[in-house]
């Protein structure tokens, strides 16, 4: 697969089937870190222990590591603060239609879609799905 030019990752990492031996036995390129970790960021007196875990386990197997269910900017400062480069949901965008979406994938290659991004309100969405947080597809 790769060499057709797939990626691979291990999807909802922390929570089913996924577990830490596969991430000795399998080429992996990415981490997704489960949407029921991400929800926890922001709320007050919870321990974020686990997500920052997560992050630096993916960091150390030099993988990237993508962020689901973002919703709240909250969660997309945190993940940023963390040098977590890509994420997706609805704070980032509702799903959209092809045309939209080529739209706003070219803007977040060029740099300037995702800028925005913390300037919104809570709940408002943006105009994409599963960018790069950092302003830059990479």
């Amino acid at each position: 697969l790769r060499d057709m030019g797939f990626r691979i990752a291990i999807d909802d990492f922390g929570t089913g089937y996924s577990n830490l031996h596969y991430l000795q036995q399998l080429p992996l390129d990415a981490l997704k870190i489960d949407k029921s970790f991400v929800d926890i960021i922001g709320k007050e007196g919870v321990n974020l222990t686990v997500i920052e875990s997560i992050i630096d386990l993916g960091r150390a197997l030099k993988l990237d590591i993508v962020a689901e269910g973002i919703e709240t900017r909250a969660q997309l400062q945190y993940l940023r603060a963390r040098s977590v480069k890509y994420g997706q949901g609805y704070y980032i965008s509702r799903p959209l239609e092809l045309d939209a979406f080529i739209r706003f994938y070219e803007a977040c290659r060029d740099g300037g879609a995702m800028d925005g991004l913390l300037d919104q309100q809570d709940g408002q969405a943006g105009d994409g799905d599963a960018m790069g947080l950092t302003g830059t597809q990479g």
